[in-house]
């Protein structure tokens, strides 16, 4: 969740809000700086500043299109849209009024009175929840040093534990705060917050063993303080993953992350998939990267001595000689659900047919028959990418489409409806085709789509159903 302006899709739900639904936004906008909005807090707030309009107001908010998620218990607003109701209030939290008619609305409550009465009547919270709302505020508000005394509170309050059980769940309860709140008051964090963000942001990740995006705020390559540090549950998950340095055309190399079973260099990370690490060639600061297998990392050129780093502060030194110069050919498979893609790649890479339902996940495959020795003495390789073809993934697995060489685009030629079906959504990602006027796109990245090999799969099944046409 970001404290942001609202996006397009945001923008025009509170557009057509306003047009269709006036009345709702008095209410939208009082309960605009509560991260969740409770019954009795909506019944409240209408009491309190809308007293003269009908408790049905009530569930017409609650079902509204302002709203991004809802439950029995609670509901949350679209963060854009909050954002952008919070900046109407006669003083509003960056000193510039933004532009509205509020047609018959009324005067306005200031932003100060909105903020009394939403800490008056979420007192009860739990604290960390109450933590939340705060630093959501100061973010708003802009104010540095109250971000900062939030974020070592949370600190301090991790720091107390004894270690005991209920301790424990209290530490992973703020380490899920901190990883809800980051990615919002992030734009806002300034030179007395930051490095105490940093420090939440670390200690956050190694708890909750995840590394994803929102802990990209992490600072040097340190291991935590020792008083944050005893206070690390274990680990549920450590994943492993194999490093080597390859070189490339004019003597360019990058970092490769592999199958631990492919190389003997492996590291061991303190979360799952992906993960973080700082990798820092000699007499440079580095950065942090965020990892999986298949990530390659450039390096420039020359003989390379790496300082890599993991979240929890461990250090490995690799000096690569690099007497050898690797080029990977990255070829991806892809398709929809039960097109025959997984088995086919077994016959690409081990030359046999092994019966498999649907794939749910993403493989990789090397395909020793395409290597080769150029007479440089560089080594060329091939991998398959085995994507996963069900519409859940199909988010996930375009961003795996960079970088591609070629892709094999499998469909079934013998299903008896649209025996194309998917082939046109492929293209569409690829690149090639307009997802509006279904013409080859000339509006996308100037990157050249990769080449496309059409294969159809499953002919041994039945009679193939396409026509000329």
């Amino acid at each position: 969740m970001s404290w942001r302006p609202p996006t397009s899709l945001e923008r025009q739900l509170l557009d057509a809000t306003r047009k269709d639904w006036p009345e709702l936004i008095p209410l939208a906008r009082v309960l605009s700086l509560a991260p969740r909005i409770e019954p009795l807090l909506l019944r409240n707030a209408r009491c309190r500043f809308l007293p003269g309009e009908p408790a049905a107001l009530e569930s017409q908010l609650w079902f509204s299109a302002l709203v991004a998620a809802r439950d029995t218990r609670e509901i949350i607003m679209h963060p854009g849209i909050a954002w952008e109701l919070a900046q109407e209030f006669p003083d509003p939290p960056n000193g510039t009024a933004v532009p509205t008619s509020h047609g018959d609305e009324g005067p306005l409550p200031s932003i100060t009175e909105v903020w009394n009465f939403t800490c008056d009547h979420t007192r009860h919270w739990p604290p960390e929840d109450r933590l939340e709302r705060d630093l959501r505020y100061h973010a708003l508000r802009g104010d540095d040093h109250e971000l900062d005394r939030g974020l070592r509170a949370i600190l301090a309050d991790i720091a107390a534990g004894t270690g005991a059980a209920n301790d424990q769940q209290r530490q992973l309860k703020l380490a899920r705060l901190a990883k809800r709140t980051l990615p919002l008051i992030r734009p806002a964090l300034g030179t007395h917050s930051l490095d105490s963000a940093k420090l939440v942001a670390q200690y956050a990740a190694l708890a909750l063993g995840d590394g994803g995006d929102w802990s990209d705020l992490i600072g040097p390559p340190l291991a935590l303080p020792r008083y944050l540090d005893q206070r690390l549950p274990s680990p549920p998950i450590r994943a492993r993953l194999g490093v080597e340095v390859r070189g490339g055309p004019k003597g360019s190399a990058a970092l490769h992350l592999t199958d631990p079973s492919a190389t003997p260099d492996v590291i061991s990370f303190p979360s799952q998939l992906p993960a973080r690490l700082h990798v820092a060639p000699a007499g440079q600061a580095g950065n942090w990267h965020k990892v999986t297998r298949g990530t390659r990392i450039p390096l420039g050129t020359g003989d390379h001595t790496l300082r890599l780093t993991t979240l929890d502060g461990r250090q490995w030194a690799y000096v690569s000689q690099r007497q050898n110069r690797y080029i990977s050919a990255k070829i991806v498979m892809v398709g929809d659900s039960g097109v025959g893609k997984t088995g086919l790649v077994w016959r690409l890479a081990q030359d046999k047919f092994i019966a498999h339902e649907s794939s749910h996940v993403q493989r990789l495959w090397r395909l020793d028959q395409l290597g080769s020795k150029l007479p440089d003495g560089t080594q060329c390789e091939a991998v398959l990418w085995d994507l996963a073809g069900q519409p859940d993934y199909r988010l996930v697995h375009a961003l795996f489409l960079n970088d591609t060489d070629l892709v094999l685009l499998v469909f079934d030629p013998t299903r008896e409806n649209d025996p194309l079906r998917g082939v046109e959504y492929w293209l569409r990602q690829l690149g090639y085709v307009d997802a509006n006027r279904h013409e080859p796109s000339m509006t996308g990245p100037s990157r050249v789509p990769p080449p496309i090999i059409l294969v159809a799969a499953r002919t041994d099944r039945g009679h193939a159903r396409l026509t000329d046409e």
